[in-house]
C-alpha cells in the first residue's frame, strides 16, 4: 500500500526547482519504487495485492471558462496532476501484471481526513490542532480489496466510503 504525499502549495512560476523534485519524487516516484521492489516478491508468492493511494485532487473540472469567484491561487499545482499520474500508472500495471495474479488498483478517501499531514500547510506553530481523524473508512476499503482475488478486482479506482457501503462495512 503506497501511501505517501506532500503538497507543495504556490504559483507557477514562484515555486521553487527543490519543492517540484520533492513532489514528484513524494507523490509519484515513490509509488513507482516501491511497486518496482514489491513485484519480484509479489510474483515468487504466486501472486497479491498492490493499492496505491490517491485522491479526488486527481479529477479536474473540465474546460473552462471558470468560477474565479472561489479563491483557489497556491492551491497545490502539482498533487492532483501527480494523483492523476498514480491513477494510470496503476491502471497500465493492472494490465500487465494481471497475468502474473497481481492486482493493481486505487483506493482514494472521498474527502479529506484531517491528519498530522493534512492539517500541516494550515497549521499554527505555537498553537497546533491536535485533533485528528482515523482513516477507518481507508481501513476497511484496503482490507475488503486484499480479500478479493486478484484476477477479479484490478484496474479500478475505488472510493473507501462507496466501498463500505456497497460491502456492508461498518466502522464500530
Amino acid at each position: 500500500m503506497n501511501n505517501a504525499a506532500v503538497h507543495v502549495h504556490g504559483l507557477l512560476e514562484r515555486l521553487e526547482t527543490r519543492h517540484v523534485q520533492l513532489a514528484v519524487e513524494v507523490n509519484f516516484l515513490g509509488p513507482y519504487w516501491a511497486m518496482r521492489a514489491a513485484v519480484p516478491h509479489l510474483r515468487k508468492s504466486g501472486g497479491g495485492h498492490i493499492i496505491n493511494l490517491s485522491s479526488r485532487g486527481a479529477l479536474f473540472p473540465g474546460v473552462g471558462p471558470y468560477d474565479t469567484s472561489i479563491e483557489r491561487r497556491g492551491d497545490d499545482i502539482l498533487y492532483g496532476p501527480l494523483k492523476a499520474g498514480i491513477e494510470h500508472l496503476t491502471q497500465g500495471q493492472a494490465r500487465d501484471l494481471q497475468d502474473d495474479n497481481i492486482a493493481v488498483n486505487v483506493l482514494s478517501p472521498e474527502g479529506r481526513i484531517l491528519t498530522p499531514g493534512s492539517m500541516y500547510p494550515e497549521q499554527d506553530r505555537d498553537n497546533p490542532k491536535l485533533e485528528f481523524e482515523a482513516a477507518d473508512k481507508m481501513g476497511l476499503a484496503a482490507v475488503w480489496i486484499c480479500q478479493q482475488p486478484p484476477q477479479e478486482l484490478t484496474g479500478n479506482i475505488l472510493y473507501d466510503e462507496q466501498i463500505c457501503a456497497e460491502q456492508g462495512l461498518m466502522v464500530w
